[in-house]
């Protein structure tokens, strides 16, 4: 609703409704496109030689207006040979390649960002005269918010790439219980994007860099070479099975790219780079990587119920710092197979395994992480991050313990728990100002890892003609900051406003809690001095303490003749005395003591992202020739910051700053939200509990037999399958943004799961598919 007209931002409430024909934007903007597949595969042997060949096309609109999708094809050719009866032969390629027409999905000015924001009375889909779409999407704000369907319809953005994947394998039993085998693979991957902005892109304030016209060309290959060497060896030594590895492995990994761009074509039609007059910037990259290990991996059996395995493996990488080239680790496991022991005779019991394994495992860092970073804008040299010649991998070291149960045959119980210790931890640590760079990557710290998993597979009903299967799983884990070496500093993703600093790394904070000014919920959050006059502030509606003033409640905003923008409203008031500094029903930032220094602070913990648990069930129902498969997920218990609701608050576009049919003493000014947006950092209002349960998947299929296609005349095929599948088909949760299962990929926390950040990215979407099979 627009805005009711009043003295100031405490006196102004959105109250009318939209004039004019009002629209649903959402389903301008989404318009649910096609999904097309196709495969065909063929195998079949010839003496010692067996083959495998496939071609795979698909073809996806999207959901976007005006998008016009990704399709891929692709060609597999797998071969093996056998040469006597010692050696054997395998080969295989994969070709690949994919055209996408790109949009950029994130972050201020793309086309899902500026959808949250146009106002409902603009028609999106309108075109003048000469059947141009408008490129105003929002006449109330002048430099933001334009049509997003414009952007999609007329700004050519391509990502072509081509990939091929290659193997070898020689595998030689010269005799019985020795075995030689020889890998080598090779991957390569051709990406180009071209980005153009023809010549008259329009856009709503001039714009020197769009305006003339915008392209950039930029291609990067990705090669990959890996080779392995094994030597096996089996043997039996009565009742004890032995078994041991000894391993090489090589790998080797380029990266380059090249990226070029210019603006403002010298004349139209003519979208070259050499035709670019301004801002034009050439830029290049390149890493490699070189990786080499040695193990040996020892399996010992003893009567088929006493296992144990062990391996010790030393990895040389460039990626580690060059004081610090080469690491140890290692595995030992152990399992005992109770229901194996002659003694054990418990009928209800088919399996009984308990097992107990630990080992250490490292983590690379990336490839600039040990080198120092310098910035170079217009010729001028800025030192940044500063190089770590004896940057270490990160070391994990797990313990993990289980069982096994099986019971009547038809259930099977599995349970396990792993206590996990990351040394070392691969930190980007702020430096002092004296250092002369910015920040170094460093092994400062030690992260605590523990998780349980559960699960049960049941076989519920199994008979002639029908069966019915389920499987639950159930998971948690808590991590934890157990030592830091450096000062707790905080962390975020600086590529996105206002989430630069959301996260703080300290001895006993948990990994992914949310750190940001808390509004006040109760009198123990106002300052010392001022908890006596608690009498003078109530709990809102929202569940937050604001100043009413001594005797009053939260509800009298519109003061006692219950009509706003009159004399004797509360809002747009002031406190007196001591308590001058608070206006009428608006939220202020809660004080506290803080648990690292001691001091008061407005600076809290606001919630985790990790979940307390997740967990899953999924059903299999057969009968006959049909098959009903359902998948539920669910993850209950964390948080994510909602910085798309955020924005549109800033932006009085939010559902809460729409007061339209509210009672009024409902009412809330748009100065209420506006200090709830509170752009000066992260606070409580936008960290949102996002547990949900999802529907996953339904899949229903058909099959039909041999017997029954002779019937049907159709004698040369063995089977025809028709199905349905449902992919993402329904959501239960409170969350306020479309869909709680956001994030961030390649943050500074590494992942999406820790980087929880709602920041207008295109939601999951509901898919459904019909698929038909044919075999021959």
């Amino acid at each position: 609703t627009q805005a009711l007209a009043g003295t100031g931002p405490y006196t102004t409430f959105q109250t009318n409704p939209w004039p004019g024909t009002n629209y649903n934007q959402l389903n301008r903007f989404f318009n649910p496109g096609g999904y097309k597949q196709g495969y065909v595969g063929v195998e079949g042997s010839s003496g010692r030689t067996n083959f495998f060949a496939s071609v795979t096309g698909l073809d996806n609109s999207g959901v976007v207006t005006g998008h016009e999708g990704y399709n891929r094809n692709s060609f597999r050719l797998n071969l093996d040979h056998g040469i006597g009866d010692k050696l054997q032969v395998s080969a295989s390629g994969n070709y690949i390649r994919s055209n996408q027409d790109f949009i950029n999905d994130r972050g201020a000015g793309s086309p899902f960002f500026n959808l949250t924001f146009i106002t409902p009375n603009i028609d999106l889909a309108a075109r003048d005269s000469l059947g141009r779409l408008s490129v105003t999407g929002d006449p109330q704000s002048a430099t933001e918010y334009q049509n997003p369907l414009y952007e999609i319809e007329n700004r050519e953005t391509t990502d072509i790439q081509n990939r091929f994947l290659s193997s070898l394998q020689l595998v030689y039993a010269p005799v019985t219980g020795v075995s030689l085998d020889g890998q080598v693979s090779y991957d390569r991957t051709d990406f180009n994007r071209e980005d153009l902005y023809p010549y008259g892109y329009a856009t709503k304030t001039p714009n020197a860099s769009l305006n003339r016209g915008y392209l950039r060309r930029f291609n990067s290959v990705t090669d990959a070479l890996n080779a392995s060497a094994t030597s096996t060896f089996d043997k039996s030594f009565g009742d004890l099975q032995a078994r041991t590895q000894f391993r090489y492995s090589y790998e080797e990994q380029n990266y380059n790219d090249f990226d070029a761009r210019g603006s403002a074509f010298a004349a139209e039609g003519v979208e070259t780079l050499e035709a670019t007059t301004a801002s034009k910037f050439i830029d290049s990259y390149r890493d490699a990587a070189r990786s080499e290990g040695f193990f040996n991996q020892t399996n010992l059996s003893f009567r088929d119920r006493y296992i144990l395995d062990g391996l010790v493996r030393r990895d040389g990488s460039s990626l580690f710092g060059a004081d610090q080239r080469w690491q140890t680790y290692y595995r030992l496991s152990g399992a005992w197979r109770v229901a194996e022991e002659p003694w054990f005779n418990v009928g209800a019991i088919s399996d009984l395994k308990l097992h107990a394994s630990l080992g250490t495992a490292g983590n690379r860092p990336s490839f600039e992480a040990q080198y120092e970073k310098n910035d170079v804008v217009g010729g001028t040299v800025t030192p940044n991050i500063l190089g770590n010649p004896n940057l270490r991998p990160e070391r994990v070291t797990e313990r993990e313990v289980g069982l096994n149960l099986g019971l009547l045959d038809r259930f099977n119980f599995t349970a396990n728990y792993a206590n996990s210790t990351a040394n070392d931890q691969l930190l980007l640590v702020p430096l002092p100002a004296v250092a002369g760079y910015a920040a170094q990557w460093t092994n400062a710290g030690t992260l605590q890892s523990n998780t349980i998993e559960l699960s049960l597979d049941a076989n519920l009903i199994q008979r002639q003609n029908f069966g019915w299967s389920a499987r639950l799983n159930w998971d948690r884990t808590r991590q934890e900051i157990s030592k830091l070496d450096v000062p707790c500093y905080s962390w975020g993703n600086p590529n996105y406003q206002n989430v630069e600093n959301v996260f703080f790394n300290c001895e006993g904070v948990e990994l992914g809690t949310f750190f940001g000014r808390k509004w006040a919920e109760s009198c123990e959050d106002l300052p010392a001095a001022q908890q006596s006059m608690c009498g003078s502030f109530a709990k809102n509606s929202d569940g937050y303490l604001v100043y009413v003033g001594e005797g009053n409640n939260a509800s009298q905003g519109a003061g006692a003749d219950g009509v706003l923008g009159t004399a004797d409203d509360k809002w747009g008031t002031r406190g007196t005395g001591a308590l001058f500094n608070y206006n009428w029903g608006i939220p202020f930032s809660a004080i506290g003591t803080d648990p690292f220094s001691g001091a008061l602070t407005n600076y809290f913990a606001l919630g985790s992202a990790q979940p307390d648990f997740n967990m899953s069930l999924s059903n299999t129902f057969n009968w006959g020739g049909l098959s009903l498969y359902g998948l539920l997920d669910a993850s209950m218990g964390f948080e994510v910051y909602n910085q798309t609701r955020q924005w549109a608050m800033f932006r009085n576009r939010s559902g809460e700053n729409d007061q339209f049919g509210k009672a009024v003493e409902d009412m809330k000014p748009v100065g209420y939200y506006s200090v709830l947006y509170n752009a000066a950092t992260v606070n409580s209002e936008f960290v949102e509990d996002a547990s949900f349960v999802k529907l996953r998947e339904v899949a229903l299929r058909y099959s039909v037999g041999a017997n029954s296609l002779r019937a049907l005349r159709m004698g040369g095929f063995d089977r025809l399958t028709f199905g349905v599948i449902g992919r993402n088909l329904k959501t239960w949760t409170d969350y306020q943004g479309y869909d709680p299962e956001v994030g961030v990929a390649g943050a500074a926390g590494g992942s999406a799961v820790i980087s929880r950040f709602d920041a207008y990215g295109y939601p999951n979407f509901r898919t459904v598919s019909l698929s038909v099979e044919l075999g021959f």
